[in-house]
């Protein structure tokens, strides 16, 4: 191959290695992090949930729902007597692994005890056809749906935990982020993120049938999505694993407890309440409510016109007037306050209820963050190969194309990715010309420079018109026996402080007869040298030298 062929093959190089940085980028690898799982909301419990397919040969799609403090995940089996739709068959599938013992699963009330098992899952990403997989993942067959909340229903048939700590009776590596963690040994951490949408718009509609317009948030996987909050005002809260609630079993275990630096309740008439204290809480999208100390629950309530405690609710719940407004709840994350107005919500059995709910235990001081508080605001969770957790907090940037029509998005869709497209062919094409013009430079300069010519005007400094040893003039510049090369590689020869230097020197080939009187001359020597190679020819034995900054 040609030094020419090899000279382009390596540009097409640089050209593919560039498309294949850039293109990921801008348009998002599905196979890559971050995961963009699209998130849907059951109209009935107003649950999160993403779509999980499990088994890879013959796939069974299952809704999940989302938890940060579950450390088992769960799936509901086919004897769940509250699940008509969307069960888990182990029979239909060729990668299911029954696993010996049986465990007993509370959390938040919920009873998800039942068999172990392990099968392979991946969460349907927002194409609807590419899957973020983690297979051969230990879950619960869950036989047992009881308890004070239910999390399955007939859209609803499986939950994923996000913890990582090793569950009761089992090991790290039977979490979903610790099975990831071992498998991966050279990540020195994962980051999960969830971009929750206001729930005041979404909680009292029905699953869609049209995905584009589901609206409940993302979940990104193994990497965070930066277009989707502030960066510059993200801040980070130390996380430990503890619990919130009345205690260990029927609170909410978790390993992202962080401490809430205060926060303010804003109601109707000026009504005001809020705490500076620093109080124990953690993120749960599993739960569609914010659960404050019961003191502060009933101050806010007692202040609200038409407020009601519903009977035996536990957590204390308040019905409201559906018409209710003005309401607004600041929290401060280490300096950064979210604000939460979605605090008004639509109830399954009819009217609506309070957001904020309140602890039975009074002297339960922890707070419950439930999808309301996360709506305007992107919350990270990150874990480390060691254990060592952090919790971060942003503010949601504003989504480009909220509120408009199909027909607008699309056009808009369409109009961005061709002006990307545009813009990557031609820097392309700007990249090409741009390294022939460097080359063709190249080989100009090789070919067309002219030899110096041998002899020198004996004053020194004046110019040399490479043909009768005369100074240049006007005229001589234009004579057609001197390129204007070599007219200029005469004139360079004689710059330099007048040390008379050319832009070639000797060097000396076996045979030669050595040249009388080399090395440096002065200027008025110059014109004595004789040379018996005519000046229209580049000596072969000559070589570039150095211009005289660059040499020793």
């Amino acid at each position: 191959m040609s030094h020419s062929q090899l000279h382009r093959a390596y540009n097409v190089w640089q050209y593919a290695a560039v498309l294949a940085f850039v293109v990921p980028r801008v348009f998002g690898d599905p196979g890559a992090p971050p995961a963009n799982v699209p998130l849907q909301i059951d109209a009935i419990s107003g649950r999160i949930f993403a779509s999980v397919v499990m088994g890879f040969e013959h796939p069974q799609q299952v809704n999940f729902a989302v938890s940060t403090g579950l450390r088992y995940s769960a799936v509901a089996s086919p004897q769940c007597p509250s699940c008509s739709q969307s069960t888990y068959n182990p029979s239909s599938s060729s990668s299911y692994q029954a696993v010996d013992g049986n465990v007993t699963s509370l959390y938040g009330g919920i009873d998800l005890s039942g068999g172990l098992m392990r099968e392979d899952c991946g969460f349907k990403q927002t194409d609807g056809t590419s899957l973020w997989k983690w297979p051969n993942q230990t879950l619960v067959l869950s036989r047992s749906a009881e308890g004070v909340r239910n999390v399955f229903s007939s859209t609803i048939g499986g939950v994923i935990g996000m913890s990582h700590s090793a569950p009761q009776g089992g090991a790290a590596t039977d979490t979903v982020l610790g099975h990831w963690l071992g498998t991966h040994p050279k990540n020195s951490s994962f980051q999960f993120g969830l971009a929750l949408n206001d729930l005041s718009s979404t909680h009292q509609k029905a699953v869609p049938s049209d995905e584009e317009d589901t609206g409940a948030g993302r979940l990104h996987m193994a990497a965070v999505n930066e277009t989707f909050f502030n960066t510059t005002a993200l801040k980070w809260l130390t996380a430990s694993s503890s619990f919130v609630g009345t205690d260990a079993n029927a609170g909410y275990p978790s390993d992202y407890v962080f401490d809430l630096q205060g926060w303010k309740f804003d109601g109707p008439d000026s009504f005001t309440i809020s705490s500076a204290s620093s109080a124990q809480a953690i993120f749960e999208p599993l739960f569609p409510a914010i659960v404050f100390p019961a003191k502060f629950a009933n101050s806010i309530y007692g202040s609200l016109t038409g407020a009601q405690e519903v009977a035996d609710s536990n957590p204390k719940q308040w019905t409201l007037p559906c018409d209710m407004a003005e309401l607004l709840w600041t929290a401060n994350y280490n300096g950064l306050e979210i604000q939460s107005r979605n605090l008004v919500l639509k109830s399954t059995s009819g009217g609506c209820v309070g957001a904020i709910q309140g602890w039975q235990d009074e002297t339960t001081t922890t707070f419950l963050l439930g999808a309301p508080a996360m709506a305007n605001a992107y919350v990270i969770h990150q874990t480390d190969q060691h254990g060592l957790s952090q919790v971060g907090v942003a503010p949601r940037l504003p989504l480009l194309l909220q509120g408009r029509s199909k027909s607008s998005r699309n056009a808009i869709i369409g109009g961005v990715v061709g002006g990307v497209v545009g813009g990557l062919i031609l820097i392309a094409i700007a990249l090409w010309f741009f390294r022939r013009t460097i080359s063709r430079s190249e080989r100009t300069y090789v070919n067309e420079v002219a030899p110096v010519p041998v002899g020198a005007p004996s004053t020194p400094g004046s110019p040399w018109n490479g043909t009768n040893g005369a100074p240049m003039t006007a005229n001589s510049m234009s004579s057609s026996d001197s390129t204007f090369a070599a007219q200029q590689a005469a004139t360079m020869s004689q710059v330099g402080n007048g040390k008379g230097r050319s832009l070639y020197t000797s060097v000396s080939r076996p045979g030669d007869a050595p040249a009388s009187g080399s090395g440096n001359r002065s200027p008025s020597e110059a014109g004595t040298v004789t040379s018996s190679v005519p000046s229209s020819r580049v000596p072969s034995s000559r070589r570039p030298m150095l211009p005289p900054a660059y040499e020793a």
